[in-house]
């Protein structure tokens, strides 16, 4: 299937597109996530992605779902419609959509200058150590199944 390289320009500019066409009336076309919430919930995506933010995930668990995540977080196939959503991911009532928007077009913009090296041996909360490749490949499909969610 392959997924467009999220570091290039070409990219991200069309990802700016597509969250430019949403507004505070969006609504989604399956889930409960307002456009608000889902824009923070992909914000959150990319600063835990960057290193902004941590999150522990228990060694246990780790070792048991791993080849799971890996199949579903980085594999090819997309997102199933209202997979579950993992706690730190969760966003409350309290986003505002115009600093949301904001928010996500300043983190698309800056994961993409940060580049490919800046993204390779990164830790995945679940994963591990990524190629810039796999986190290309998990923030495109994330943002996308998130914007196709929302109609753009």
């Amino acid at each position: 299937m392959g997924y467009p390289d999220i570091f290039n320009t070409n990219t991200t500019e069309a990802l700016i597109a597509r969250v430019e066409q949403l507004t505070p009336e969006t609504q989604p076309l399956w889930g409960k996530m307002t456009v608000d919430q889902m824009l923070a919930h992909c914000s959150l995506a990319y600063e835990y992605n960057n290193g902004q933010r941590q999150t522990k995930i228990p060694a246990f668990m780790k070792w048991l779902l791993k080849g799971m995540m890996r199949r579903v977080i980085a594999g090819e196939r997309p997102y199933k419609k209202n997979s579950p959503t993992a706690s730190y991911f969760k966003v409350g009532d309290t986003a505002v959509f115009t600093v949301e928007k904001d928010r996500l077009l300043q983190n698309i913009r800056s994961y993409q200058e940060a580049g490919a090296a800046d993204a390779t041996g990164r830790p995945h909360a679940w994963l591990g150590k990524m190629s810039a490749e796999d986190w290309s490949v998990t923030m495109f499909k994330h943002i996308d199944h998130h914007l196709t969610q929302f109609g753009v």
